[in-house]
């Protein structure tokens, strides 16, 4: 099956090509085949069903940022899947804390995206230089290959992250949830995008072209998305090929049994033959999580407190051969263990599982975060669109703002203080800023963001007083009430 790319030519007539004066009825019918066609486009890519002659570039220029095309089709699934959830018996609702982390660890990854990406682009055509084999970037026989080269990469880039202390130190931020839904496969880790590009630079080596692995190398992400659900049981014969949510799920466990197994990101043959499979029991629960899971949903701090838990068991150690240990081997390593530390005994089947760090706010103040949210975010991706053209002064104030934004989020969560006293001085100066600088073309966008930036002043300036953001809007009630 090939599914139409969104640039592809089509018997649908574009929305430009109508004028006004058609009728009403016929534009909005031609709007929404427009629509859903590119919908059944996004969701087929999510099971890497893509039409190859549609993704093939002759420069890297021309490859297409997948992950926003296919984000608005995310957003359907995981909004359906929390309305399954919350009428399921048997599936854990979402919890608010819980997403809001992992849409801001996904808003900081995306931050650092341009500049990773060009940095990428620029080490991989380099080693391109001393390739060994020619390809053609048209080649079907190339495409095809891609598909199973960049997923090979992917293993053992995703067991390095695992296996390694360090590698762990990036990687750990995605497997905090405590819960394991669509939304898990936001949170990405920024620190990890800073390098995860060199494990795939052997792909340079051999000749694949730039647009082939980075095309194939979002196509592998894409696919790894729908893994992340407890919706879907097993997929039958396609267990045996496939990376599946029964896969993944053991993949994301904090228990014994889970640790170091299924590594895949499509093809789940790898781990099968390099030992590393380990198939869901049905007899036991998963606990989701880390093994010492931190007590915050601060995406900020959670990306990275572990760096700190390294550098503390490097200071510890006595040589220099376990000082490279520390770092290089698991995270379960202590000297004089195996290189993934000692085996840990198996917990009873029957023993209860820990209880989910669940913080709660008001759903005001939940609201209230939730636009300083949808503003940060729509930041994030005007500075990422026009990266190349902003001034380097709009590139730091608009990344301090995006950090301290994601900060006082997780700060209110964890009832942090100092969490409503940089939301005063974050929006006071940002609105400073923004007053010189708007950050949108859209003049209304501009002033909508400022006045809203303006009641937030007015509003943590009286509220910072107070103490606990989970009083949040008290003095607004007992205004109303001296008011009446």
């Amino acid at each position: 099956m090939e599914v139409i790319a969104p640039n592809a030519s089509s018997s649908v007539p574009e929305l430009e090509d109508l004028t006004w004066g058609d009728d009403v009825l016929s534009l909005m019918m031609v709007w929404c085949g427009v629509q859903i066609k590119d919908l059944i486009s996004q969701f087929a890519m999510f099971f890497y069903i893509i039409s190859p002659t549609a993704s093939k570039f002759e420069t890297v220029e021309e490859v297409p940022d997948y992950y926003i095309e296919v984000s608005t089709s995310a957003m359907i699934l995981i909004i359906t899947e929390m309305l399954v959830c919350q009428r399921s018996a048997r599936l854990p609702s979402y919890r608010a804390c819980d997403i809001f982390c992992s849409l801001c660890s996904s808003t900081l990854y995306l931050c650092i995206s341009a500049p990773t990406h060009a940095m990428a682009v620029y080490a991989y055509e380099k080693t391109y230089e001393w390739r060994l084999l020619e390809m053609d970037w048209c080649s079907n026989t190339a495409w095809w290959t891609a598909i199973v080269a960049v997923d090979f990469c992917f293993y053992w880039f995703h067991r390095f992250t695992h296996e390694t202390n360090i590698g762990w130190a990036g990687h750990q931020v995605h497997h905090t949830s405590e819960d394991f839904n669509l939304g898990t496969a936001l949170r990405h880790s920024a620190l990890l995008k800073t390098y995860s590009s060199f494990f795939y630079l052997p792909l340079a080596l051999i000749g694949f072209p730039i647009t082939l692995a980075f095309t194939h190398l979002q196509f592998n992400i894409i696919f790894q998305f729908w893994l992340h659900t407890k919706t879907v049981s097993t997929v039958g014969p396609l267990e045996l090929i496939f990376n599946t949510p029964s896969h993944h799920r053991v993949h994301h466990g904090s228990e014994p049994w889970c640790l170091d197994k299924n590594y895949a990101g499509v093809l789940i043959i790898w781990d099968k033959i390099f030992g590393t499979f380990q198939p869901e029991l049905k007899s036991r629960e998963i606990v989701y999580g880390l093994v010492d899971q931190p007590q915050s949903v601060n995406a900020v701090y959670l990306e990275v407190f572990y760096l700190k838990k390294v550098y503390e068991k490097f200071s510890e150690q006595t040589t220099w051969a376990d000082g490279l240990k520390s770092i290089f081997y698991g995270p379960g390593w202590t000297p004089g263990s195996p290189r993934l530390g000692h085996p840990v005994p198996q917990p009873p089947p029957q023993q209860p599982t820990r209880k989910k760090y669940d913080p709660k706010l008001p759903r005001s103040l939940e609201l209230y975060l939730f636009f300083h949210f949808v503003i940060a975010a729509f930041i994030q991706k005007n500075m990422t669109i026009h990266f190349l053209t902003v001034s380097g002064l709009e590139v730091v104030v608009n990344s301090v703002f995006l950090v301290s934004t994601m900060t006082v989020i997780g700060g209110m969560y964890d009832g942090c203080k100092l969490a409503m006293k940089l939301e005063a001085g974050r929006c006071v100066l940002y609105f400073l800023y923004a007053a010189s600088y708007p950050a949108f073309e859209n003049v209304f966008v501009n002033r909508t963001v400022l006045a809203y930036l303006a009641f937030s002043i007015v509003l943590w300036t009286a509220q910072s007083l107070r103490g606990n953001p989970k009083n949040f809007f008290l003095f607004v009630k007992n205004f109303k009430k001296k008011r009446s």
